[in-house]
């Protein structure tokens, strides 16, 4: 929010029983539905400066990014982990075509971990944000493959109510990634941007 009277653009956290703060139901969205997401309406909120996280937040937000996309990356993993493992168990003779793809996908996985933590406890990306960016969008794109190989090594099983209710949850949870804020499209615009800043620059 901006303070019209500084121009300062302020980073502000606001107790969810102040005066003219109106929580919505939560969303009843496809999946997720235990991070009670839910919609926001503030009117004549009064702020005091305890509750003034910075005044500066066009300084503030590159330094915190990097733990807050980081821990967005941690479901990513976690979905990529357990889809491959699924995938894994599935492996027989008619589907060992699969081995190879699973592997890759899972190597590469454990690559970008490896990437993602180097670079949050050294904070490279306090400097090099779109490195981060461009790592959050492949762990989200492993994710979806990594459900797209599960369900080719379940074959119709993946689609029994019980036998496949495992399977069915991670594809809603896949399915939902993209879209977290800041949503694969809006990384990919802010990388867009940043090359072509570049290009003009040179």
């Amino acid at each position: 929010m901006a303070d019209e009277a500084s121009g300062a653009t302020l980073v502000v956290a606001i107790p969810s029983d102040a005066p003219g703060v109106a929580r919505s139901a939560d969303l009843d969205l496809m999946a997720m539905r235990s991070a009670n997401t839910a919609a926001v309406d503030l009117v004549d909120v009064p702020i005091d400066d305890a509750q003034v996280l910075t005044t500066e937040a066009k300084t503030w937000l590159p330094q915190v990014r990097p733990a807050f996309l980081g821990m967005q990356c941690g479901l990513s993993i976690g979905l990529a982990r357990r889809a491959l493992v699924e995938a894994r168990g599935h492996l027989g003779a008619a589907r060992h075509v699969l081995r190879e793809p699973i592997q890759d996908r899972a190597a590469e996985l454990q690559h970008c971990e490896a990437e993602l933590r180097d670079g949050l406890r050294s904070d490279a990306y306090q400097g090099a944000a779109a490195r981060l960016f461009e790592l959050r969008i492949r762990l989200a794109e492993i994710a979806q493959e990594a459900v797209e190989l599960e369900l080719q090594a379940a074959g119709g099983r993946a689609y029994l109510t019980k036998s496949g209710e495992g399977f069915q949850r991670r594809w809603r949870e896949a399915a939902f990634v993209p879209i977290i804020t800041p949503s694969l499209v809006q990384l990919k615009a802010a990388l867009a941007a940043q090359r072509d800043a570049a290009r003009h620059a040179a």
